[in-house]
């Protein structure tokens, strides 16, 4: 008696089939519009950021020494740069920012003493995005100039009488050490004395003026100095690790430490505060001060795009993509068949994946990319070469660097997607192939 040998291999293709099967099934349902409610698989909504945009228009106020006027142009241009590459790095979507004139009525808080001295020019900064206000408003009022100070040896910082007095930049003295003797400040989490986690900021100077800060906080160490940025400072307490005499006793006994001690005030428990420190302090030094003038807020200007209606013209089209394939040369009629699986998949994973997850997007940014990846999977459906679309998505890498606004968002999604396409288009095709042989036998 005979017996059938069990076909491992069958049994691994119908199981790719199957769940292959079911997952484009899953997603399409949850893909096109009010078809997962009706079906009963939850109501799972594409999230837009429509309503979460909001749009302002700062005018600045510039105070520009009188005997520098041969460098205003050069230094209003400087800060106008300085405040689009910090906006650019936070991620908002739309930024505008030209030259402005006084505001025809300012507030009473931000209105200057008028000085023979001073030459006050203004520029306008109009953004709209969804990110948070206050961390974008953080961006642009600061102007972030970073002073080392120490402290006047008259003012008592623990009177209670005065508990502001250690913000106060009028109880200190300057030092020659400003945010040009550092090459960077290196945002970094690590571990505090008390157990916890959070955001410091590392100092490191220049080669040339490494030595004498050095020698500066070994004179300070184990006590007090402030670091100043905009009217306000914060205390800092250097480390006794500074203390020149202190490494010279750790050499002598042979227990000084691997490592050279840092420089590094906290800065934030927050990651989202610790990243706008890490683009105020690294997006370059604005020149002069400057003020707030004038706020002024307006309606954002949203990009509408009917979902329904997408989707709709999707499905229809890949419907019109199966019809014409039946009266096709039966080589052509597979190339389509596999282009329509494919192109479902692709994005009816994608749209899945946005509406489980949450995650907010712009619709008309998703049309862009669905064109963009309608290309790709042309392309990759004639070649299974894997380096055309790693060198697509090194493509989208480097426009994602070099650009800013939407272009980023979109570089940014493609990197991942041309990726995933290549994957989908792998998979659809052992799929199609897989479905073929199992139908025909």
């Amino acid at each position: 008696m005979k017996t059938k040998r069990i076909s491992f291999k069958k049994i691994g293709d119908y199981l790719f089939t199957t769940i292959v099967t079911a997952a484009i099934i899953s997603s399409v349902f949850i893909a096109i519009p009010r078809a997962d409610k009706a079906l009963g698989l939850g109501d799972y909504n594409l999230v837009t950021k429509d309503s979460q945009y909001w749009k302002k228009t700062y005018t600045l106020e510039i105070q520009l020494p009188e005997n520098d006027k041969d460098q205003k142009t050069l230094k209003i241009e400087q800060t106008k740069n300085i405040l689009q590459r910090r906006l650019d790095r936070f991620g908002v979507e739309v930024v505008k920012i030209q030259n402005g004139s006084k505001p025809r009525t300012q507030d009473a808080g931000t209105e200057t003493t008028e000085s023979e001295n001073i030459i006050k020019e203004y520029i306008q900064i109009t953004v709209q995005t969804t990110k948070d206000q206050n961390a974008v408003e953080a961006l642009i009022y600061n102007r972030n100039y970073i002073r080392i100070v120490v402290p006047k040896d008259d003012i008592d910082f623990n009177d209670p009488d005065n508990p502001l007095a250690t913000y106060d930049i009028n109880n200190y003295e300057k030092t020659e050490f400003t945010r040009h003797d550092f090459r960077t400040i290196y945002i970094k989490e690590l571990d505090t004395t008390s157990g916890g986690r959070a955001y410091f900021a590392i100092y490191k100077s220049w080669p040339h003026t490494a030595s004498s800060f050095k020698k500066f906080l070994s004179n300070y160490a184990g006590r007090t100095i402030g670091i100043a940025s905009d009217g306000f400072v914060t205390q800092y307490t250097v480390p006794i690790e500074f203390d020149q005499s202190y490494i010279e006793s750790l050499e002598r006994s042979n227990n000084r430490s691997s490592t050279s001690p840092e420089f590094a005030p906290a800065v934030s428990q927050d990651a989202e505060s610790a990243k706008v420190a890490d683009i105020l302090y690294n997006s370059g030094v604005i020149p002069e001060p400057y003020s707030v003038a004038n706020i002024e807020d307006s309606t954002p200007y949203i990009y509408q795009v009917d979902y329904e209606q997408v989707a709709i013209a999707l499905i229809a089209g890949t419907v019109a993509i199966l019809i014409f394939s039946a009266a096709r040369k039966e080589q052509k009629k597979e190339e389509n068949i596999r282009l329509a699986l494919t192109v479902v998949a692709l994005f009816t994973l994608w749209i899945s994946t946005l509406k489980l997850a949450g995650i907010p997007t712009d619709l008309f940014i998703i049309i862009i990319e669905g064109f963009v990846l309608l290309s790709l999977i042309k392309v990759n459906l004639h070649s299974d070469d894997i380096r055309l679309s790693f060198s697509a998505a090194a493509l989208f890498g480097i426009i994602y660097l070099l650009s800013s606004g939407y272009t980023r968002i979109l570089s940014k999604d493609l990197i991942f997607l041309t990726l995933g396409a290549w994957i989908i288009t792998t998979v659809i095709g052992q799929y199609f192939t897989k479905m073929k042989d199992i139908i025909l036998k």
